[in-house]
């Protein structure tokens, strides 16, 4: 349920604001109180009491929703006396473009100015960009999306009222003021994002030059330029002032610089003007909005001391005293504010506020989950009247964990309108249009509803395409670059491609020949309909005639209005350069959007705080509150207004007022954090009843670099007013996670016989130096095994001497039949067999804890890929070292494929699974990896050293799991203590490498249970052939229990067909990724 503030009498503090008719007045309020009814009702009093005329009355607000709610409340309450265009109320920016057109030739513009939208401010930019010169600007290789941020700053800048004039001026005398700072580190730092500044005035110009000549304005110019004529022209500004005696703003908080002094001007001559707010609701000046200009509203040069009357409405008619006790325990803790003391108006109201904390991400949310179902099955409510508030970011982690759980709910404001799937469609379509070899494009569109080609068809196309690429040379061997297209275009020869994909594919390849031919002909919004028509898009959503469906017929007139706003009057709005714009947009997906559409359906409704704003809920969630998320950091603009120039630059920090560089950092987290501790009071006062407030302390328990997080101190300062209950732990109630996301933190150890590990060569058959013995009897055993009782009579006699238990017996003789089983399948051509779910290797392990999704091609449903170059490189180094290690040979005698000379070793990623900072790439061949071999203290003999195993294979029993592996290399020292080497191919790097190597972890669990070592008695050695350097340490009882819990979450995961995608910087190199649902835009579960 979203609901509005009830109709109730007026409170005597409303009154006392109502009464003040003439003269200024500002009117703080508290969330709920009520605020935007009572500057409705003072409007009503001011027409219905003939003090004034409806045409005389200006309202201003920030969106058309508000606008229009306003207008028709006024409208209703006079029963139809007045017409809805004698009404000015409408928003600032709708206000100030009729100024403009009401003015243009005295602004030096034509009567037909025109506004642009952000689309063609883009292209204009994208005109004149070749005409800009950077020396200290980093471009980058993302053009659209540089040009994006040089659109925000320009726009930016016009909130601030700083034309080009002014920012000229600034760039001349900002050197003198940089000298003059009291702090060198400061001036210093300020000297490098001077130089910065002065290339980004030529932008400035340029950008308004080209728009002055084309006749345009832009969102920007909407205030500045009716601010700029007010100025220089007294008698137009003296017409306004006469035109609207009374003035009214909503919302006053959020107003930027621009807005105010426009507010300002109107009210010069009779200073009847009202503004309502709540500087505690100021959450965007992200955006430009300054709460400076509603604390410190009387103080405008426009007003005599005292003159302005300040009215307080405090009472809360939505949420419960506890609630808002809660709430307002944070925000307290703001310098800059004014003090409320807010109360529940209906004392009886119920309110509740809870919170928890636990371990895990998974955990947290599924205690979010289990706390909804309970609301929903014993309280009465609906999934509507529930409402979780987060950042955006986290919508994709939150919305699996509700798929999972079972949880009914809807993204409010999910990213932007660019990712709604039917707009990602027909992007698609013109990004094919465009580049018929934009695989990605490609690959929705063949997955899409109207071909529907399947996971399967798709990769034998981009096998195809592969197999077609020439292998001339090494370098094409390593880029092996693809062309699904061509596949698609040849399909009709291809023996794996099935029949019914043939046919469809012909449809496209038709399709696609026409739009290409009619790119060239028709326009922007001609060609858009051309595609939604013939794909049959526009036919389907029409057949299905329901809101759904009538909300994407929407979108797509949308786009094709934004399409006409793009091609304008422009006669080099390209179809190539539209295209390029709207890939731009979809990588802009911060931005909150501007329309919040809320459905009726019953669902959790799932939201930015930002969207949230002005909406209610009977019950609220607030999760992750961990310090970094909530609060976060300060996410600043690419290019920030000069401090110095800005409007609120008084009660800003700002570095020519500090001598110390660290106390300039710390006072602008602290300013930072005042608008996190706004956005966290917005939040919880869109509570009626209940509130939900949580946290936990790790959210990916694989992540073996993610640091324990702090909880934020907005939970601890809730809990500190002593009126929050606890949640008992999760653990207590088991039904909270039947299907854990990272349950790590609650998996049972492993006890008795059961947690046994199987290896077929045990330390009574290994050899001694010189007699190193290398090859596993199990390999011989598997291949040469005629039948299944020959194999179990095999396994008896090579486990003969070991003493297990009847039933590990029976469980050790499965696993290996069923390795045998998959030994066999391998060596059949073609389709690849599914991996049995209960046999993993340390590469599968690995393989999900990297992206689930591609375990599930490699392992579920395993799908053929070509051995890399970097593969052939590691595979032949490895048996270099043994083939030297068995024979007590030179390992510099051994012969290197003449190719491998040519191989060059990128640190940027090695096998911890973290990139290396170094960018520089360092070529490095076999040969001089072998040569740090060479040198090692493993290529000669160790008097210490009693025993020695090479290619050491195992079998790792953990719970109905076996785990199989090969260890490099093993040996024994006289005091009886052991050490594991595995060798790298690459270089160490800076940080920790031993603490964060999952495989070597594994490898110390399989053999200090194989060989009943003393944990602590296990050294555990990385050797890097790139460098020659080692690390060593001992892993501990603790961390191997904790690599086995590891090992039961991946399994367990495995085996619940939880395979959905993960985003990682691996993904530009995944052999799967034309059938990535992230690569697609949509992820999902592939279970």
């Amino acid at each position: 349920m979203i609901g509005e503030i009830k109709e109730v009498k007026h409170t005597e503090e409303q009154k006392a604001a109502l009464s003040h008719i003439y003269g200024p007045s500002r009117i703080i309020a508290c969330a709920g109180s009520g605020k935007t009814t009572v500057l409705t009702d003072k409007i009503l009093r001011v027409i219905e009491e003939g003090i004034a005329q409806p045409f005389q009355i200006l309202a201003l607000t920030f969106t058309n929703k508000a606008a229009q709610n306003m207008k028709e409340r006024v409208i209703r309450k006079l029963q139809g006396e007045v017409d809805e265009h004698e009404l000015q109320i409408s928003t600032f920016h709708s206000f100030g473009y009729d100024i403009i057109r009401e003015n243009s030739l005295l602004m030096g513009l034509d009567t037909n100015v025109r506004l642009i939208g952000r689309a063609e401010s883009w292209q204009l930019l994208y005109e004149i960009f070749d005409d800009f010169v950077f020396h200290k600007v980093k471009i980058g290789l993302n053009i659209g999306g540089f040009l994006d941020h040089l659109l925000d700053y320009i726009l930016d800048l016009k909130d601030h009222l700083i034309d080009f004039e002014t920012y000229e001026k600034f760039i001349i005398r900002r050197p003198q003021e940089i000298a003059a700072f009291p702090s060198d580190a400061l001036g210093k730092e300020e000297e490098e994002v001077f130089e910065k500044q002065k290339e980004l005035l030529q932008v400035y110009q340029g950008y308004e030059e080209i728009k002055f000549r084309n006749n345009y304005i832009d969102h920007g110019d909407q205030i500045m330029l009716p601010v700029r004529l007010f100025r220089e022209r007294p008698a137009i500004l003296a017409r306004y002032q006469n035109r609207f005696p009374f003035i009214f703003v909503d919302e006053y908080q959020d107003t930027n610089i621009a807005q105010a002094e426009l507010v300002y001007l109107l009210a010069g001559q009779s200073k009847n003007v009202t503004v309502v707010g709540d500087d505690d609701q100021g959450i965007y000046g992200w955006r430009g909005a300054t709460i400076q200009n509603f604390l410190h509203f009387g103080d405008a040069p426009l007003f005599g001391p005292g003159e302005v009357k300040d009215f307080r409405i405090q009472s809360n008619f939505r949420s419960g005293q506890r609630i808002i006790d809660v709430a307002s325990r944070t925000v307290e803790a703001n310098l800059q504010r004014v003090k409320k003391i807010p109360q529940a108006y209906h004392r009886d109201q119920r309110s509740e506020v809870y919170a928890f904390v636990r371990d895990s991400f998974a955990q947290e949310m599924g205690q979010v989950a289990h706390q909804i179902r309970k609301l929903v099955a014993e309280q009465g409510y609906g999934y509507r009247d529930i409402a979780v508030l987060c950042r955006r970011k986290l919508f994709e982690l939150i919305s699996e964990v509700f798929n999972r759980e079972g949880i009914p709910y809807e993204l409010i404001g999910d990213r932007s309108f660019f990712y709604r799937p039917e707009i990602l469609d027909a992007i698609s379509w013109l990004r094919l249009t465009r580049d018929p070899n934009h695989g990605i494009s490609l690959v929705r569109i063949l997955q899409g509803e109207r071909f529907k080609i399947c996971d399967r068809d798709i990769f034998f196309l981009a096998q195809q395409a592969q197999e077609s690429t020439p292998k001339s040379s090494l370098e094409a061997e390593r880029r092996q670059t693809l062309s699904l297209i061509d596949a698609v275009l040849n399909a009709d020869q291809s023996e794996k491609v099935s029949p019914e994909a043939k046919e469809r594919l012909r449809q496209l390849k038709n399709d696609l020949r026409r739009f290409i031919l009619l790119s060239e002909r028709f326009r922007l919004p001609q060609l858009l309909r051309e595609i939604f028509e013939s794909t049959g898009l526009l036919d389907e959503l029409r057949a299905e005639n329901n809101p759904e469906s009538h909300r994407r017929l929407r979108n797509l007139e949308k786009l094709i209005r934004i399409a006409a706003d793009f091609e304008g009057v422009r006669e080099k709005a390209s179809f190539e350069n539209f295209v390029l714009y709207l890939e731009e947009v979809l990588k802009a997906a911060e931005r909150e959007p501007e329309e919040i559409l809320i459905g009726e359906e019953d669902t959790v409704k799932v939201m930015s705080v930002h969207a949230a704003k002005g909406l209610e809920f009977p019950v609220v969630f607030v999760p992750l509150l961990c310090d970094g998320i909530f609060p976060g950091r300060d996410r600043k603009a690419k290019f920030q207004v000069p401090l110095s120039l800005r409007g609120d630059r008084d009660y800003i920090p700002r570095p020519e007022e500090y001598s110390s560089k660290a106390r300039f950092k710390q006072a602008q987290e602290e300013f930072y954090l005042e608008e996190e501790r706004r956005l966290f009071y917005v939040a919880c006062t869109r509570a009626m009843e209940k509130l939900y407030l949580s946290a936990h302390r790790i959210t990916d328990p694989t992540n073996k670099r993610e640091r324990e997080k702090e909880i934020s101190p907005f939970l601890k300062n809730s809990l500190e007013t002593g009126l929050v209950e606890i949640i008992e732990d999760v653990d207590k109630d088991k039904s909270v996670l039947q299907a854990p996301l990272h349950p790590s933190f609650n998996l049972p150890p492993q006890s008795g016989d059961d947690s046994a590990v199987y290896i077929a060569e045990n330390e009574r058959k290994s050899t001694y130096p010189g007699q190193i013995q290398s090859n596993h009897p199990l390999t011989y055993i598997v291949k040469n095994a005629r039948t299944l009782g020959e194999l179990k009579d095999r396994l008896k006699e090579l486990h003969s001497g070991i003493s297990f238990s009847p039933d590990v017996e029976k469980r050790a003789y499965e696993a290996e039949l069923d390795l045998l089983k998959l030994q066999r399948e391998k060596e059949k051509p073609g389709r690849l067999e599914p991996v049995p779910r209960h046999i993993f290797s340390y590469s599968a392990l690995n393989t999900y804890r990297e992206c689930p999704q591609k375990y599930f091609w490699s392992y579920i449903e395993p799908l053929p890929t070509p051995h890399t170059y970097f593969m052939k490189v590691g595979t032949f180094i490895h048996r270099m070292i043994e083939l030297a290690s068995g024979q007590s040979l030179s390992i510099l005698d051994l012969n290197f494929p003449e190719s491998f000379e040519k191989y060059e070793y990128s640190p940027a990623y090695w096998e911890g699974g973290e990139p290396v900072v170094d960018e520089e790439r360092e070529k490095l061949s076999p040969k001089e990896m072998a040569l740090n071999f060479a040198r090692s203290r493993f290529s000669r003999p160790d008097p210490e050293v009693v025993q020695v195993l090479v290619e050491q294979h195992f079998n790792l029993k953990v719970g109905d799991n076996v785990i199989v592996g090969v260890i490099d290399r093993a040996q024994k020292y006289a005091d009886g203590g052991w050490e594991i080497i595995d060798f790298k191919s690459g270089v160490r790097g800076q940080r920790d490498v031993l603490s964060r190597n999952f495989q070597l972890q594994i490898y110390a669990l399989a053999f200090s249970e194989i060989f009943r070592v003393d944990p602590q008695r296990l050294k555990c050695t990385l050797f890097f052939l790139g460098d020659g350097s080692e690390e060593c340490g001992v892993y501990g009882e603790q961390k191997l229990a904790q690599v086995k819990k590891e090992i039961m979450r991946i399994t367990e995961a495995v085996k619940k067909n939880k395979f959905s995608p993960r985003k990682s910087f691996r993904c530009e190199s995944c052999p799967f990724g034309e059938l990535c649902a992230w690569r697609r835009g949509t992820a999902h579960n592939l279970g």
